[in-house]
């Protein structure tokens, strides 16, 4: 595979270059050491880049796409952690999923959200409560946009409601899973063990064509309790 890098004197320069330096094996040349001596001519010749240093701001060059660090001084300086690494931000630091997150101690981080919860109660939340976002913005930690929910059930419950009042406008109203129709909820059974409202997800018409389709297509296939009911 023929490196993406752009040298003086093209591809053939780079194959004449690997032949002289494995000419001196004596015969011994063997394909792993070809690879190896042309990686090798490969790297060398790739072109020196100038960047400038992370933690002190000094510029140095290397060959390579990027560098972070002058030296290997400026690189452990940079894996410190708290208030004595360059790149400390108050101990407020933001993942992957969009929580932040406060550093409390050395390898220790706590929520953002719940340390602004117990300190405007004083006292730590009780087992099992979990604080909600009422915006759904996660990093949104303003003490106005936080309720406490007294378990994570409870939480699930308020995201739910919150899902169906953004796509049907009302807690009155219910999508069916299979028509994709916003009907009343007096159109849907009752099932306590499927959804929080304790319906199901599908509408009575769809559960009796769905109802229907399942049982002639197991009539079909040759089940006993299909057979038995005509």
């Amino acid at each position: 595979m023929l490196p993406r890098y752009q040298f003086n004197g093209g591809v053939t320069r780079l194959n004449q270059l690997s032949d002289s330096l494995t000419n001196g094996f004596n015969g011994r040349v063997t394909t792993s050491s070809k690879l190896a001596v042309r990686e090798l001519v490969v790297w060398w010749s790739m072109p020196w880049r100038e960047f400038v240093c992370e933690v002190c701001g000094k510029q140095f060059k290397r060959c390579r796409e990027a560098g972070r660090y002058c030296s290997s001084r400026c690189y452990y300086e940079a894996m410190k952690h708290g208030p004595d690494c360059p790149h400390w931000k108050a101990g407020r630091h933001t993942k992957q999923d969009g929580y932040v997150e406060l550093w409390v101690a050395p390898k220790t981080t706590m929520p953002e959200h719940r340390s602004i919860v117990e300190k405007a109660l004083g006292h730590p939340l009780p087992p099992g409560a979990v604080p909600h976002h009422w915006d759904e913005n996660k990093s949104n930690n303003t003490p106005s946009n936080l309720v406490i929910c007294q378990d994570h059930a409870y939480h699930m419950l308020l995201h739910a409601r919150k899902r169906r009042l953004d796509d049907t406008g009302s807690l009155s109203l219910k999508r069916c899973s299979i028509c994709r129709e916003v009907k009343a909820l007096s159109e849907f059974n009752r099932n306590k063990g499927n959804t929080f409202d304790g319906l199901a997800s599908s509408c009575r018409q769809c559960q009796s064509a769905e109802g229907l389709r399942y049982y002639y297509e197991a009539r079909a296939k040759g089940k006993s309790w299909a057979l038995r009911h005509k």
